[in-house]
């Protein structure tokens, strides 16, 4: 089974988020998370792509590459892997899978919630 989640980014009116379909616990993406996304700027970039499958290191992401998938380089050198399968998962509003509150986004089929707020990652079950 996966486990799932969502990354949020505070803005005006509520969040912006994207969607880990795999290795969203705090093992796993919090480590992530809180190693190489350090600034708004890095988390903007990781928003932006919306929905992928996990986040990985240079060395490893081909070990995880089957048929199909594609990575995509991040400015800090992390990877993320991108199934051919992915789009339309998270139940946000529109395009920028927008959400007003924590709550709304802990509503959604996920495990965790991660939001990057005043320079620092706070996690939700």
């Amino acid at each position: 089974m996966s486990t799932r989640a969502i990354i949020a980014l505070p803005v005006k009116g509520g969040y912006e988020t994207c969607w880990n379909w795999n290795d969203g616990g705090p093992s796993h993406l919090g480590k992530e998370l809180r190693t190489y996304f350090k600034d708004e700027a890095s988390v903007k970039s990781l928003i932006q792509t919306k929905s992928f499958s996990t986040i990985l290191g240079p060395r490893s992401i081909n070990d995880y590459m089957k048929e199909g998938d594609r990575a995509e380089a991040l400015p800090n050198g992390r990877y993320l892997l991108l199934h051919k399968y992915q789009g339309g998962v998270i139940d946000g509003e529109g395009d920028n899978a927008f959400f007003k509150t924590i709550d709304d986004m802990l509503q959604c089929d996920v495990n965790y919630v991660y939001v990057f707020e005043n320079g620092k990652w706070k996690t939700y079950k």
